[in-house]
């Protein structure tokens, strides 16, 4: 009877670890990001992307959060290439347009060649997935937040500079020379959610991706450009901003391969789906 039992219990034991596993692989399901017709023609795309939401509450970066001032902008776009249209990351370029501090000054944001790494999202359950937004610069180069002490963001007559905020990736070099970049993994974490049947242009409707980042761990450095620029704050550095940013992520022919523009499906398929 004991040796009966503890069968019973090595044969319990085996099913719960191998339940175990099975729930851990299911878990753990990767995604490509993929471009074409769904759900079987794949192309080689370029990935655009259009911030939604509103400025400052759901599209915006903050240095020191909770109560720190807020960089927002009233546009914001994205852009990619996927290679052969399925791809496991993503390096995505980005301009911001017409920003400004969160109920202050007018602001400009120049990228100086960093951009954001989309690592490869994994799978939380059906239509939904999660993954990471790294940041990558050229050696030596960082995002330069300018912060003006006159005009408005929207005219674009803003003048006198008083701040400047820089944004640098701090981690691990790769490439040489010239192509040398500084690759940095960020914390927090990108949603994204495939959507079907979108409505592009007159009568186009195409699948697409919406993408909401709450992304942290940012380092930063302030310098006021004279007494005062920096609303009395001065120099500081850190390594605790904040962006969020919520996107329409949509595909587009790749013009090498085709001459003329054309609205693909974008969505994630499951890794050797």
């Amino acid at each position: 009877m004991i040796r009966n039992f503890k069968a019973l219990g090595l044969v319990v034991l085996a099913a719960l670890a191998t339940a175990s596993m099975l729930a851990s692989a299911a878990q753990a399901q990767k995604g490509v990001f993929t471009a074409g017709t769904t759900p079987t023609t794949h192309k080689p795309a370029t990935i655009v992307g259009s911030q939604y939401g509103e400025p400052g509450v759901e599209n915006f970066f903050q240095t020191e959060p909770p109560n720190g001032a807020k960089v927002t902008c009233h546009e914001a776009n994205f852009k990619g290439t996927d290679a052969d249209g399925t791809a496991t990351q993503l390096t995505i370029q980005a301009e911001y347009i017409k920003c400004f501090i969160v109920g202050g000054q007018a602001v400009t944001v120049n990228m100086n060649g960093c951009d954001y790494l989309f690592t490869q999202p994994t799978k939380l359950k059906a239509g939904e997935y999660t993954g990471k937004a790294d940041l990558t610069c050229p050696k030596g180069k960082a995002i330069e937040i300018t912060i003006y002490a006159f005009g408005t963001s929207t005219k674009g007559d803003h003048n006198t500079a008083a701040c400047r905020v820089k944004v640098f990736a701090t981690g691990a070099v790769t490439g040489t020379g010239e192509n040398e970049h500084v690759v940095q993994e960020l914390g927090g974490h990108v949603i994204y959610r495939p959507v079907a049947n979108t409505q592009v242009t007159t009568n186009v409707f195409r699948d697409d991706i919406t993408v909401t980042a709450n992304i942290s761990g940012i380092s930063w450095k302030r310098e006021a450009l004279f007494f005062g620029g920096c609303g009395g704050l001065g120099t500081g550095e850190g390594n605790q901003g904040i962006y969020q940013n919520t996107v329409t992520m949509r595909a587009l022919n790749d013009p090498v391969t085709s001459p003329h523009t054309e609205h693909l499906d974008a969505w994630i398929s499951d890794e050797g789906a």
